[in-house]
């Protein structure tokens, strides 16, 4: 598993997405590490904590693994500063786009 969010890599799926949303610019960082983090850790919990200019991947899993985990570490500046985020289902995230791109098209025809 990656250490780092940015070293995920980005599926053709997601690539793909991204290319028919065509974000503007100073979006598209961000909305490619949601989609990311989806594809990736979709329906688990994830903790990440600062790194530098980076985002260390500390644990993911299921809250039920992940809490019991983090109650166990040591109260320090550095664990005060981690993020826990739970990322949508990416079957979910395809299917909401999937939908919106549907629509889209319906609208150009009529």
């Amino acid at each position: 598993m990656p250490r780092y969010v940015d070293d995920l890599e980005t599926p053709r799926v997601v690539a793909l997405i991204l290319q028919r949303l065509a974000p503007p610019p100073d979006q598209r960082p961000r909305l490619e590490r949601a989609l990311n983090l989806s594809f990736h850790f979709g329906g688990l919990m994830l903790v990440t904590q600062p790194d530098g200019r980076r985002e260390r991947i500390v644990a993911s899993g299921f809250p039920d693994e992940v809490g019991p985990l983090l109650d166990r570490l040591p109260r320090t500046s550095g664990t005060r500063e981690m993020a826990v985020d739970l990322p949508d289902p990416f079957e979910e995230v395809v299917y909401s786009y999937a939908r919106r791109f549907r629509r889209e098209e319906a609208e150009k025809r009529a």
